[in-house]
């Protein structure tokens, strides 16, 4: 009985054992299962992603080229009037010229003949009449250019209890003429008028995200997002305008002066610095001037570029073409109709200011778009890596 017993408990030990080894086994496999399916899931995810990013990217590149096109028929369309109108001025100017000058040496040579013809011998000589030229025929009026002081008055940056601010240029008192010359297009940029400012200081570069991130930091805010792009010297993006407003009220905090927004009329007053042309540095766009999607930076079309990279404008400000769009204080108006001749901000009477104005462009924008007096409408919720601002201080 006793060996009988003892072999029971021994094969049944060995039972118990081959059902453990079973068991295991059995877990290794199912763990092995739920790895691969894992692994596919995981695959087929990322194929996903892939191809979602794929599509994001034909579709910008769809929207490039398209924008392009457009651009480059517009470009055509100038070139070719312009070519037709010096053509015609040059003509005119050539024949008109040509038939003074025949009528003036005409009139010398008949005065010469009859001074000589009846004039006596020992009479002294009478002095050759001269006939003066036929004035040519008057052009329209131009509008005469506003003289400004184009000079900066003093460059600061105000210290904050926990670091220091961005740097101020401060801009003296002066009338400029704010709106679009051209007559046919940009109606949200007509009428054209004299607009009289007292100075304010503006900030030198666009906010960049090391001054963003510390206002951030101290107010407990989620820091934006970069795209990858790097932080430090680059303006700060992907900020609302609400964003933007605090960020002036927490310096205005922090130093005991007024800082803000700046209205559409500062900022426009300070981009253009004294310049009428289409660029403040002239007529044409160049290469490297500024980082847009076709001017010759290293950075055009793919990403902001650090502040500074580029020559300021006779403010000494920079970037106010090209790298990112700017939040300003003003609620859109459709035009400039009725607008004041005098003061920093053309107040607000409606109740809801639903849309906000942003001004300048930004690394993804084309020649069209990149005259200073170029205006955009946005919710003031709207966050954009193409968007973000600079502030102006008011004493």
């Amino acid at each position: 009985l006793t060996r009988l017993k003892h072999e029971a408990q021994k094969s049944a030990a060995s039972v118990v054992k081959e059902r453990r080894a079973h068991d295991e086994k059995l877990q290794q496999e199912l763990a092995r299962l739920i790895a691969k399916k894992e692994a596919e899931h995981q695959a087929l995810k990322q194929e996903l992603d892939a191809i979602r990013q794929q599509a994001q990217k034909d579709a910008e590149l769809l929207k490039v080229q398209r924008d392009a096109a457009r651009a480059m028929m517009e470009k055509h369309k100038q070139l070719e009037k312009d070519k037709s109108l010096a053509s015609y001025q040059n003509r005119s100017n050539k024949g008109w010229l040509i038939g003074v000058s025949v009528v003036a040496i005409f009139a010398l040579i008949l005065g010469g003949l009859l001074a000589i013809l009846f004039t006596p011998q020992n009479a002294p000589v009478p002095p050759t009449p001269v006939v003066e030229s036929p004035e040519p025929p008057s052009k329209p009026p131009v509008e005469p250019p506003v003289v400004l002081n184009v000079e900066p008055l003093e460059t600061y940056r105000d210290l904050l209890k926990d670091g220091k601010g961005p740097k101020m240029v401060i801009l003296p008192r002066g009338t400029f003429k704010m709106g679009s010359k051209n007559t046919l297009f940009y109606h949200d940029e007509r009428p054209r008028h004299d607009v009289t400012l007292q100075s304010f200081s503006i900030s030198k570069y666009e906010v960049t995200f090391e001054e963003y991130d510390w206002f951030a930091w101290a107010t407990g805010r989620k820091r934006p997002d970069d795209r990858g792009w790097g932080r430090e010297q680059r303006p700060v993006i992907n900020v609302s305008w609400h964003d933007a407003n605090t960020y002036t009220q927490w310096l205005s905090d922090q130093t005991g002066y007024t800082y803000r927004l700046p209205s559409e009329r500062e900022w426009e007053y300070a981009a253009a610095a004294g310049s009428e042309k289409t660029y403040w540095w002239g007529y044409k766009l160049g290469k490297n001037q500024a980082n847009c999607a076709i001017c010759g930076s290293q950075w055009d079309a793919i990403k902001t570029a650090p502040v500074g990279r580029f020559k300021p404008n006779r403010f000494k400000i920079y970037d106010t073409i090209g790298n990112v769009m700017e939040w300003t204080l003003s609620c859109f108006r459709s035009s400039y109709r009725g607008a004041p001749a005098k003061g920093n901000i053309w107040e607000w009477e409606g109740r809801n200011c639903s849309r906000r104005v942003a001004r300048s462009s930004s690394f993804k924008s084309y020649e069209n778009e990149l005259r200073t007096t170029r205006r955009h409408k946005y919710s003031p919720n709207t966050r954009m890596d193409t968007l973000g601002f600079r502030v102006v201080r008011i004493d």
